[in-house]
């Protein structure tokens, strides 16, 4: 009773009030539990938490804009390297928490969460082996739309990886094999060759909808490209850089399949809404109070203190710009300038196969009876037509 009238439900009729009570009640415990802490003691600095909560998630999907939105709070910590392998089959807590915590003790009012995009393929037997050692942290997936992916990561090669091979052919401008090259390069080295932009090249390297199959000129083109640039995974490769992505082949394909990680992730024993949880790359701007919301329930700490201003609305954040975990400071002007420059930072102009649209529209409709909303593709990201 004392707790009805606290709440203010009114009178008592324990049948009628019975589930507000409960909520209630459920709320308050939380509240007064302690945040998600597996305790180790670790050589040489005594007991420490380990991570509140790990981030599998496929690369290119939105990991980066999670930690620059989560490490504003004042008690959500991230180590200094961005990425770290979290399986204890390769590295056991003691040395995970000694080489990579960010500090985080028991009695302490801090949580402290570790992602690794590659993990997402490590699946149920990784699961398996995280829920045994670490049994209170939490899981945070993080996913995005399929049709995009395999651009994110088109952009990513085209501005970190790209270097001057001139293998049987001059290096132009007085280069050497082995100097740093870049998306400028690539198109100066095109576009006499009937490719007008880095957009329509990238058409060219995933042309989906005729079975990942070249022309004869296209063929040529990139066995020029192979000749004078080298460019990480491969990517003037043959027709089999673009069957890893065809949205027609399961046997390469399944890979990029995120609906299914988190089916394998609730079989090995995670609890949607309570020990894990699905973020949408796409979503944070429309959704990020509600997303922030989750995590902090999750990972039962207090979202009280959080720097809204510094969101900056929940703008966009990619690896691609992002300098440290700062969300008003992750854009490098020099290099979003070049992104601007070769049409790279504008996805509503990624020509979409009509394949991948199919494949993207059977993914969406398994996320809504997975999680009982659909993904925000289209609304949250690049417009569709």
């Amino acid at each position: 009773r004392r707790l009805h009238a606290a709440a203010g439900i009114g009178s008592y009729s324990w049948p009628m009030q019975q589930p507000r009570v409960l909520a209630l009640l459920s709320l308050c415990l939380r509240l007064a539990s302690a945040k998600r802490c597996d305790v180790f003691n670790v050589p040489g600095r005594g007991r420490m938490c380990g991570p509140a909560a790990f981030v599998p998630a496929f690369g290119k999907c939105g990991t980066n804009a999670f930690m620059a939105f989560t490490s504003l709070h004042p008690h959500v910590k991230w180590p200094e390297q961005a990425e770290i392998t979290f399986d204890p089959a390769v590295i056991s807590p003691g040395e995970l928490i000694s080489r990579h915590s960010p500090g985080v003790l028991p009695d302490d009012p801090n949580v402290w969460m570790i992602k690794d995009p590659a993990s997402a393929l490590g699946g149920a037997p990784l699961v398996g082996r995280l829920l045994t050692t670490y049994p209170s942290a939490a899981l945070f997936v993080v996913a995005c739309d399929p049709t995009l992916l395999p651009f994110r990561w088109y952009r990513h090669y085209m501005e970190r990886t790209i270097t001057f091979e001139c293998d049987g052919v001059p290096c132009p401008g007085g280069h050497s094999k082995g100097d740093p090259a870049g998306p400028a390069d690539i198109l100066r080295f095109v576009r006499p060759r009937g490719v007008p932009s880095l957009i329509d090249l990238y058409a060219r390297i995933y042309p989906f909808d005729s079975n990942c199959v070249r022309d004869e000129h296209d063929e040529e083109t990139f066995r020029q490209l192979r000749q004078m640039f080298r460019i990480g995974a491969s990517l003037f490769g043959p027709r089999a850089r673009c069957l890893v992505w065809d949205p027609t082949e399961p046997s390469s394909y399944l890979h990029t399949r995120q609906d299914l990680t988190v089916l394998e992730y609730v079989s090995a024993g995670y609890q949607l809404g309570e020990s894990m949880d699905v973020f949408f790359m796409e979503g944070w701007g429309d959704q990020g109070v509600r997303y922030l919301e989750r995590i902090h329930y999750i990972l039962q700490l207090p979202l009280h203190g959080y720097p809204w201003v510094k969101a900056n609305h929940f703008r966009p954040v990619y690896s691609i710009s992002q300098m440290g975990n700062e969300v008003g400071e992750q854009l490098d002007p020099g290099r979003q300038q070049e992104l601007s420059r070769m049409r790279l930072d504008n996805l509503s102009l990624v020509p979409v196969a009509l394949v991948s649209l199919q494949a993207a529209v059977r993914e969406c409709c398994a996320w809504l009876g997975i999680l009982g909303t659909m993904p925000p593709w289209g609304t949250g990201g690049p417009p569709r037509g």
